[in-house]
């Protein structure tokens, strides 16, 4: 029997769920949207940032969060190479759905050569415990990436509204052509964002260490949520992007709150349908 304990407790788990579907989406959202590049591969790096994480707690002994001082750089200059590569090949987003494929089976099976298959679970400590109000938990871990994701939305609108980057990225994402006669230097601007993104891919897999028991393919369980989550907040939209993982969270947690668990993994396409049908366009807020 459902109880009015159940259903707030579905909606609060399904709010800090979803924010963490929003913060994974933003990298996608920021490169499909003003780049017009669909990069599979964000996927499986997203799984190596938490291999990272992983032998931060493990091998060295230190807090997760400490890996981020070497993967968000390191991840920064691989999107600033991936998109070198796009640029001097001008791959258009056709081509960069199968490139960008192939290179998702790459890292893939690079992660099962250096890793194996076999399933690791992170010693994440306080971050795997939960706050208990009455009889509501609030788990720590869902609760800091969700406060994350809200930082990096503010400090990306700030980006955007402020500052001559955010209107050259706005400019980009309407028409790039024309955003060319007004002296954006598009190739300058793409090389930002591949690498921005990359970084928030680095922070998404941090917490995929710390949330589950993790694989190599662990990233490919993602892909629908995510892809589902970037339309629907609208592409290049960050915060579109996180509103919407928090409306998918919220509806994947109710439906097993109301039903059953199976029916969770069916809400994302479900939306996904509903939301080509009806707006194409998604949120589309800045």
């Amino acid at each position: 029997m459902v109880t009015l304990s159940g259903v707030i407790q579905s909606l609060l788990t399904g709010t800090l769920v979803g924010g963490y579907y929003g913060l994974f989406a933003l990298g996608l959202s920021m490169s499909w949207g003003v780049l017009d590049i669909i990069n599979m591969s964000y996927f499986p790096f997203a799984v190596l940032s938490a291999y990272i994480a992983y032998a931060t707690m493990t091998i060295m002994g230190l807090d997760p969060f400490i890996s981020l001082l070497f993967s968000i750089p390191s991840f920064f200059i691989t999107g600033i190479l991936m998109q070198l590569f796009f640029n001097k090949f001008r791959i258009d987003i056709f081509r960069s759905l199968i490139v960008t494929f192939a290179l998702l089976v790459v890292v893939e099976n690079a992660l099962v050569y250096t890793w194996t298959a076999d399933v690791r679970r992170a010693p994440v400590g306080l971050l795997g415990s939960s706050i208990f109000i009455d009889s509501l938990y609030v788990p720590i871990g869902e609760l800091v990436a969700f406060f994350i994701g809200v930082a990096i939305v503010i400090i990306n609108i700030a980006i955007f509204k402020k500052t001559r980057l955010g209107l050259a990225l706005r400019a980009i994402s309407e028409n790039r052509e024309a955003s060319a006669m007004w002296g954006v230097n598009y190739s300058r601007i793409a090389l930002i964002v591949g690498g921005v993104s990359m970084c928030y891919v680095a922070i998404a897999g941090l917490f995929i260490a710390i949330f589950f028991p993790f694989t190599p393919s662990q990233g490919n369980l993602f892909i629908g949520r995510i892809f589902a989550v970037t339309i629907f907040g609208g592409l290049g939209s960050v915060t579109g992007a996180f509103i919407a993982g928090i409306i998918l969270g919220v509806a994947e947690s109710v439906a097993a709150t109301l039903f059953a668990p199976s029916w969770s993994p069916l809400v994302a396409f479900l939306l996904l349908l509903i939301i080509l049908v009806v707006k194409p366009s998604g949120l589309t807020w800045r």
